[in-house]
């Protein structure tokens, strides 16, 4: 059985996006992640990824649970791919479910997370697990609120950091922020439960709010920004969860890309009434 991954089948580049036009459906995998690496090589705010994946010892993809709608079956092997190119061992390659403090996943699970036989049998898969102390690095505090942070050891030392995220389009544009994914996703239980807090102060965790305004996110920015050099694989998904636009680039504006073509595509189907708004994801 043939499966749609794209809603259109024409591409353009739309400010270091892919995005796609208006033309005959593709239904072949390998059609769709054609246009992937394309999306890697017209960068937002950094290098073409081919230049960036040069002489990295170690890579590490970061991807969401399944707790939101994600395209890992069309852009995990596009991304390792081009890194093993760049000449990265296969076994220094990682792939890395930002759980946060939920259960890990596993098994059958995993395997549908991932959606891709090839990544599974090529890279290693690991889980997030909060409550492992040894598993994380203490990087010190936020200076927005003292947050304490500890991350992932497995991202944090990575020679190559990639994180991916959607954003989607239902009714208004939702942004589940790549930030998300390192905090809480990756983060120590510590960091998640002082994260947490600040749901009670000002906007909640998932309000519909710019996110410029909710302080849950500003922590998560800082956060984030003490890291140092990480990327973004960014997917835009339509009403039918289709992907419509593919950005790489640094992380922020990788994901503000996405998010700002999926409210131009809405602008152009039908003027909305109120503005749109960005809803950061919990």
């Amino acid at each position: 059985m043939e499966t749609a991954i794209y809603s259109h089948r024409t591409f353009e580049p739309l400010g270091g996006a892919m995005q796609t036009g208006k033309a005959k459906a593709v239904s072949e995998h390998v059609s769709a992640r054609r246009y992937v690496s394309e999306a890697l090589e017209r960068p937002v705010g950094c290098e073409p990824f081919s230049t960036l994946a040069e002489r990295r010892r170690s890579a590490c993809i970061l991807i969401a649970d399944n707790s939101s709608p994600s395209s890992n079956a069309l852009i995990l092997q596009p991304i390792i791919q081009a890194i093993l190119a760049a000449g990265t061992p296969r076994a220094s390659i990682s792939v890395l479910v930002a759980t946060g403090s939920n259960h890990p996943i596993l098994g059958e699970d995993l395997a549908s997370l991932v959606g891709d036989p090839w990544v599974l049998r090529t890279v290693w898969l690991a889980n997030h697990y909060a409550r492992n102390d040894d598993d994380h690095i203490d990087l010190g505090f936020t200076h927005t609120r003292r947050t304490r942070v500890r991350i992932d050891k497995l991202f944090l030392q990575a020679d190559l950091r990639i994180v991916t995220g959607s954003v989607a389009r239902h009714g208004a544009v939702t942004c589940r922020s790549p930030s998300t994914n390192i905090a809480p996703g990756i983060a120590h239980a510590q960091t998640i439960r002082m994260l947490q807090s600040l749901s009670s102060k000002g906007r909640p965790i998932g309000a519909h709010s710019h996110l410029d305004d909710n302080p849950f996110h500003e922590e998560q920015r800082a956060i984030m920004h003490m890291l140092g050099e990480v990327y973004g694989v960014s997917t835009a998904l339509n009403e039918q969860d289709d992907v419509a636009c593919v950005t790489f680039g640094e992380i922020e504006s990788s994901h503000a890309a996405a998010a700002g073509f999926l409210t131009g595509y809405g602008a152009a189907r039908a003027r909305p009434s109120k503005p749109m708004q960005i809803t950061a994801g919990s």
